[in-house]
């Protein structure tokens, strides 16, 4: 891992309908982007995540502008779970 944004910001996804924010953005050693979705106790992951994280991938992925200017591409999405 080489860079972790903890603080989120939007995320475009072409061919979803709305904008996705995801709690955590990482970077691995290869440069590519995650985006992290972290759920707590028996909250749910909505169809509208779910559907918006299904269309991310590396031929399509996720646009973000940081706010010291970069714009990095999401390819992929993970969803973790953690005790509340």
């Amino acid at each position: 891992m080489n860079e972790v944004i903890e603080y989120k910001r939007l995320a475009r996804i072409e061919g979803a309908p709305q904008g996705r924010y995801y709690d955590r953005l990482v970077q691995h050693e290869d440069d590519t982007w995650v985006g992290l979705e972290v759920k707590s106790g028996s909250s749910s992951y909505s169809g509208t995540q779910r559907a918006a994280d299904n269309t991310v991938s590396p031929d399509n992925p996720a646009i973000v502008k940081l706010d010291d200017g970069r714009t990095i591409k999401v390819t992929e999405v993970q969803v973790k779970r953690v005790e509340k």
